[in-house]
């Protein structure tokens, strides 16, 4: 491959593939050769039909559902305990939890 054809795949990928996105739950670069679209890693603690529910390049949870929270939902939130990757986290002191806006 030379130069020119390196740079006319490369401006044909910017050009054409910059609005190719992976579905939601998904990431990946889905316009890059070779790269396809993988599941989100969130330990099933986020809604995979929920917008940005998970960031669509790098697969980082953003969204973490069942009182989690981390890059893959694989903890429990401040003032929780449980196993995050269950989805049982509860709250530790239900008068603390009331007070603060936990639920």
């Amino acid at each position: 491959m030379t130069f020119l054809d390196f740079v006319t795949l490369f401006y044909n990928l910017i050009i054409f593939c910059l609005p190719c996105r992976c579905a939601h739950g998904y990431y990946g670069y889905p316009g890059l050769l070779g790269d396809t679209c993988q599941r989100c890693e969130c330990n099933g603690n986020i809604d995979p039909t929920m917008v940005g529910s998970c960031d669509q390049l790098t697969g980082d949870c953003q969204i973490c559902l069942h009182n989690t929270e981390g890059p893959n939902c694989g903890r429990c939130r401040m003032g929780y305990y449980g196993t995050a990757v269950n989805g049982d986290c509860t709250c530790e002191w239900m008068v603390v939890c009331l007070e603060s806006g936990y639920h």
